[in-house]
């Protein structure tokens, strides 16, 4: 797994749909089996994004003015 991919699925995970540290790790583990991203291989890794777009995204958050 390259750094890149890594950030990119954490980016994803966390912030653009807003799961917490636990519900990743919960839903990495029920995807690919493995406990860690940095495991991942090729088609696991796109296994667990195509999971992840199917995920509402997290409300946009509205700026004080």
């Amino acid at each position: 797994m390259t750094s890149q991919r890594l950030r990119y699925v954490h980016t994803l995970a966390l912030r653009q749909k807003g799961l917490t540290a636990e519900e990743y790790k919960l839903r990495l583990k029920a995807i690919t089996g493995r406990g860690s991203s940095k495991d991942l291989k090729r088609s696991e890794f796109s296994r667990f994004v195509e999971d992840l777009k199917l995920l509402p995204d997290t409300p946009a958050l509205e700026t004080r003015r």
